[in-house]
C-alpha cells in the first residue's frame, strides 16, 4: 500500500477542520490519476482544502492497494510429507518382508505403515503380527 498522508500539525485555516486521530484509511486519486493513501476521510477532505490546486477525491481502497503477484502454483506433495510421522514406542511388533524374501521386524504397526509411507520404492508386507520367525534363528 502506499504510505498515509497526515496534515500538518501547524495552525488549520478556520474554514478546514482539524482531524481526529483515527487511523480508518481511505484512497484518494487526483484528475490526473495521482493516488494517495490519507488516514482517513477528514484527512482527504482537510487536505482537499488546504491544497485547493491539488484536490483528491475519494476512490475504492482497491485503487491504493499495490496489485498483488500472482502466487506460484504449488507442486504437489510428496507422499513422505503426507506420512504422519509420530509413532508411540509400545513394542507391539510386527513382521515384514519384502519380494525378495528379506525380513525385517517393525516394532508396532506404526513403525510398520510409517516406513510403508515414506518408502513406496521399497514396501514390506505383513507376514505375522509378532517377530519374525524368520530373523530368531539368525
Amino acid at each position: 500500500m502506499l504510505s498515509a498522508s497526515t496534515v500538518s500539525a501547524g495552525p488549520v485555516p478556520k474554514q478546514c477542520k482539524r482531524c481526529p486521530r483515527i487511523y480508518k484509511p481511505v484512497c484518494g486519486v487526483t484528475a490526473n490519476g495521482e493516488l494517495r493513501v490519507f488516514s482517513n476521510l477528514c484527512y482527504l477532505e482537510s487536505y482537499k482544502c488546504l491544497n485547493p490546486s491539488l484536490p483528491f477525491v475519494r476512490a475504492e481502497m482497491t485503487k491504493c492497494e499495490k496489485p498483488k503477484e500472482p502466487k506460484e502454483p504449488k507442486e504437489p506433495k510428496e507422499p513422505k510429507e503426507r506420512c504422519h510421522t509420530m509413532c508411540t514406542m509400545e513394542y507391539n511388533p510386527i513382521c515384514g518382508v519384502r519380494a525378495n524374501d528379506e525380513f525385517w521386524a517393525f516394532g508396532n504397526p506404526c513403525a510398520f505403515n510409517l516406513y510403508n509411507c515414506q518408502n513406496p520404492d521399497r514396501m514390506y508386507s505383513e507376514t505375522d503380527r509378532g517377530e519374525c520367525p524368520e530373523l530368531r534363528n539368525l
